[in-house]
């Protein structure tokens, strides 16, 4: 039972700080308008200097101050685990450690693709204000995180209700 409990802390660990380098590499080569309108004045409640020496590290907080959300997943799975009577074997813990291993690869290369695909050129000729596109990438990393959560909920119920088949 340690195995799935240790997994979903981890998994939880892993968003965290993975979001907070997504929104530091965002910031630093991507988008820093969205920094400077709504990361650093709504989040951080602090002025966006990008003279700062720390303006990067304040973008990867900003990112990481986002996630108490995933809390209430992680909470959940926890409770789950914690009222299962079912004994999981070794096969079982291995497909939702490799599951969750496989999920933290998703979320990576999912929110590099969004970075990556985002077109600075639709920013550059309007002002931050006015501009709803700059709030792209962090619609897609919601998305990619809420898919994750719900397939990693899934294997939960699976693991607690002996629903996975890898006998």
């Amino acid at each position: 039972m340690y195995i799935p409990c240790i997994t979903v802390m981890a998994f939880f660990v892993y968003q965290v700080l993975e979001i907070g380098m997504s929104d530091m590499i965002e910031h630093i080569f991507v988008n820093p308008a969205v920094h400077k309108i709504h990361n650093f004045p709504g989040i951080l409640k602090m002025e966006y200097n990008p003279n700062d020496p720390w303006v990067n590290f304040y973008a990867f907080k900003s990112g990481v101050m986002c996630t108490p959300i995933l809390l209430l997943p992680l909470m959940v799975k926890l409770i789950l685990l914690a009222l299962t009577f079912k004994r999981s074997d070794k096969k079982d813990n291995n497909a939702f450690l490799w599951v969750h291993m496989i999920l933290m690869l998703f979320l990576t290369f999912a929110d590099m693709i969004v970075l990556y695909t985002y077109d600075q050129d639709k920013t550059k000729n309007l002002s931050p204000n006015l501009n709803i596109y700059i709030y792209r990438n962090h619609t897609w990393f919601y998305l990619t995180h809420c898919i994750a959560e719900f397939i990693s909920l899934g294997w939960t119920v699976g693991m607690c209700y002996g629903l996975l088949f890898c006998r």
